[in-house]
């Protein structure tokens, strides 16, 4: 069967057959260019955060908070969120490109994957280890000090669904935009002190940024 129905490729005998073809054939092409360019239009890092700070408020609602960045933090960069979900403060970093990751916890360097395209980074848990021990300083003897503070790694590309090529033990802090919401889901309540509410959080952040 070709294009549906009762239509055989084998079956064109007119010169109006092969044009129904030929029209079909390049509205395809051009629906194809057209998602293409949109798709790369949106593979920037400011869509990506934009796309990941969407479902984070929709799959998080009043539970969680997406809180100011401060400007402190050692390692300050527009691909940084920071997000409180269920007792735990996350830095998240988003990678806005590349189809597949590929690194161990204890590597220096990963590498960011795309076709034959590959681009070399510095290991983004290492290099976030700063950023967490800044946090948690700051948070000592506050109302805050009893949260967890993690760092969490999101693959963003919008092109294809990323695949991770990661050790276990990064596992826990990598994953893909499309695991996000499953991922939110699944968290447990990490809280072990006093509750604080979203208006004590938000102050005590402020402070610090």
């Amino acid at each position: 069967m070709f294009f549906g129905g009762d239509f055989q490729l084998w079956k064109l005998h007119t010169l109006s057959d092969y044009m129904d073809v030929s029209i079909s054939i390049i509205f395809l092409i051009v629906c194809a260019r057209i998602g293409l360019y949109i798709s790369k239009k949106r593979r920037t890092a400011e869509q990506a955060k934009k796309r990941t700070a969407k479902m984070l408020k929709k799959v998080c609602k009043k539970d969680g908070l997406l809180l100011p960045l401060p400007l402190e933090l050692p390692n300050y960069a527009n691909d940084y969120m920071l997000l409180l979900w269920r007792g735990t403060i996350y830095i998240l970093r988003i990678f806005h490109w590349g189809t597949r990751l590929i690194g161990k916890a204890t590597e220096k360097q990963w590498k960011l994957v795309h076709a034959s395209e590959v681009r070399t980074i510095v290991n983004p848990l290492i290099e976030m280890e700063k950023d967490l021990s800044w946090i948690r300083q700051q948070l000592s003897g506050s109302p805050l000090q009893y949260l967890e503070v993690a760092p969490l790694i999101i693959l963003a590309d919008n092109f294809s669904p990323p695949i991770l090529s990661i050790d276990n033990e990064a596992k826990p802090y990598v994953i893909t935009y499309y695991q996000l919401k499953r991922w939110l889901k699944s968290r447990p309540d990490q809280l072990i002190g006093p509750k604080c509410t979203h208006k004590e959080i938000i102050t005590q952040v402020i402070k610090i940024s």
